[in-house]
């Protein structure tokens, strides 16, 4: 893996970062369908729901991925 030169972006680390953010956005996404349900209400915890939704995102991920 070649790394990055000081101040610019290589492939690889466009590619983490936008996976990242495509996490992280599932995550949000998760949580607000989730939010439709009238049945649950987080209250206070609502902001933790959201960042705990991308990381179930990603655990999820990693389980298909076999890694």
């Amino acid at each position: 893996m070649v790394q990055s030169k000081k101040y610019k972006l290589n492939k690889d680390d466009g590619k983490k970062i936008a996976k990242g953010a495509a996490i992280a956005f599932g995550g949000f996404l998760l949580t607000y369908a989730l939010d439709l349900i009238p049945q649950i209400d987080w209250g206070s915890y609502e902001t933790l729901v959201i960042p705990m939704s991308a990381v179930l995102i990603n655990f999820l991920l990693k389980v298909i991925q076999g890694k």
